[in-house]
């Protein structure tokens, strides 16, 4: 009974946010996209924009994830899609830090996959492992947002 709430409660979570992800554009300012607080920790989600999204994507339509512990800004990461020939590019670079993070796929789904990923063990890095499941809804949730806009992060 547990396990099927828990999936009601991420189904219908994924609902809503499809349902309001076409207010998203890159037309719009940098506002705030989606905001989550879990224990000391705040996560916003930066409507997509254009801006320096890092070394390798350079001035480019992305998004930042922020993460924020006790209300200082432990990380902001710039994530970004972009077309390298037939491949289709991802990179996160966390301005804090000055990190950053890419890779190459030969489809937009399997650089969409290896982004949620490596998004994953780096938030779930940043906030001691004690989030995992949080995280992955999370996660999840901004994978859906970056797959429905890829055509506006320049997959191929």
């Amino acid at each position: 009974m547990k396990k099927l709430r828990s999936i009601l409660i991420v189904f219908m979570t994924v609902l809503v946010f499809v349902a309001s992800v076409g207010q998203a554009s890159a037309t719009g300012s940098a506002g705030l996209y989606r905001q989550y607080n879990f224990g000391i920790y705040k996560l916003d989600i930066i409507n997509l924009h254009t801006g320096y999204a890092g070394p390798s994507a350079g001035s480019t339509v992305h998004s930042n994830v922020r993460l924020y512990a006790s209300s200082s800004l432990t990380r902001n990461y710039h994530v970004a899609g972009y077309s390298s020939g037939a491949n289709a590019c991802w990179s996160i670079w966390d301005s804090v830090q000055g990190r950053e993070w890419k890779n190459c796929h030969s489809t937009s789904s399997a650089a969409t996959t290896a982004l949620r990923d490596r998004l994953l063990a780096l938030l779930d890095e940043a906030t001691g492992n004690q989030y995992r499941n949080t995280l992955i809804i999370i996660v999840g949730i901004f994978a859906i947002y970056w797959n429905l806009t890829k055509y506006q992060l320049r997959f191929v």
